[in-house]
């Protein structure tokens, strides 16, 4: 199951008051909790009996380098590590980001 999560509509559930949700997103801005790039991610949440059991994937951050009409030349980054300013490279296929240990997604068939 994918689900997306979403800072503005987190933001929007906290406050329903402009002012304070511009404020409270300056504030995080400031304190360098959000951060310029997109605020949503994709991934899946496994299906468990119990909701213990159950684990996040996220799926990777592709930059593509390739001008138009080359071969592919991508890299991927770790979203979360993307999102707090850790440009951390990872390599295709990892189970986990290893620098903060997030569980990735490489299937797009899902």
């Amino acid at each position: 199951m994918k689900r997306m999560i979403n800072v503005d509509k987190l933001l929007e559930r906290i406050t329903s008051d402009e002012n304070q949700r511009a404020d409270a997103i300056q504030w995080h801005r400031y304190a360098g909790m959000v951060s310029e790039q997109a605020t949503e991610m994709e991934g899946v949440v496994t299906e468990a009996k119990y909701a213990y059991q159950r684990k996040a994937y996220l799926k990777p951050i592709e930059h593509h380098y390739e001008a138009k009409g080359e071969k592919p030349y991508i890299k991927y980054v770790c979203p979360i590590c993307e999102m707090l300013g850790n440009h951390i490279q990872i390599s295709q296929g990892l189970k986990n980001c290893s620098f903060c240990g997030v569980n990735l997604w490489w299937k797009d068939d899902e």
